[in-house]
């Protein structure tokens, strides 16, 4: 249709040359209104309103985009429809949702790192421990070389705790240690650690950590340390 054409080329010249996102949201909605079944203009559409923070508009586009696919999606495209809905679920607290979306978006591509990431922390705030704990690992495994060491750090961090959710106390330390033996001066470990060794009474190795740990905070926090030192 020639007025489809016409549309979608004035809504990309607003989008690109006008800067004028808006405008061009009205263009491609009125493009869409003559066929919907065009992927790429309602892809488009989505994304826009997912940029101006239009989580609503936005949910309704990416959910039609993903109808349009179907099952035999190109895998990269599926996830990030799958993830930018997701996160916009997650933007509108509709969170159980929102974990469908991340789970679907995972699936569809695997080898995505935001997808797995978003999934992994959706589970962790959904308090789904033991499944978090799976996705963390998969991160750590299958996307080591794309993480700073900060990054890895803080993700053994995390496996310690929810370890400790998980009444894993040995995995919980192994977890600990692995962030230590990374970075000496990571303080959440160094507390947790020397919080396993008082439980285990491990007196010795208690005050070690916990007196590392006191010296690494602010003074205004090392009362609490101290008195248990």
């Amino acid at each position: 249709d020639d007025r489809f054409e016409l549309l979608v080329e004035m809504a990309q010249h607003k989008e690109a040359i006008e800067h004028d996102d808006l405008k061009a949201i009205d263009l491609y909605e009125e493009a869409a209104e003559i066929d919907s079944s065009e992927l790429e203009c309602i892809l488009e559409l989505a994304e826009l309103h997912f940029r101006c923070e239009q989580w609503v508009d936005a949910g309704k586009w990416y959910r039609h985009a993903i109808e349009l696919m179907g099952p035999n999606a190109d895998g990269q495209i599926a996830c990030q429809a799958h993830y930018r809905l997701g996160y916009t679920c997650e933007k509108l607290e509709k969170f159980e949702q929102a974990l469908s979306c991340y789970q679907q978006a995972v699936h569809a591509d695997p080898t995505s790192l935001p997808a797995l990431e978003a999934l992994a922390q959706m589970l962790l705030g959904l308090e789904r421990f033991e499944e978090a704990r799976e996705a963390f690992e998969k991160i750590i495994s299958h996307h080591r070389a794309e993480l700073t060491e900060s990054e890895v750090v803080d993700i053994h961090w995390q496996l310690g705790e929810l370890a400790k959710r998980l009444n894993d106390p040995a995995a919980a330390r192994q977890s600990y240690e692995m962030a230590v033996t990374m970075d000496p001066n990571h303080v959440h470990s160094l507390q947790a650690l020397g919080n396993l060794d008082v439980a285990a009474e491990r007196w010795e190795s208690a005050y070690q950590l916990l007196d590392r740990y006191s010296r690494l905070i602010v003074e205004s926090e090392r009362e609490p340390v101290l008195m248990q030192l």
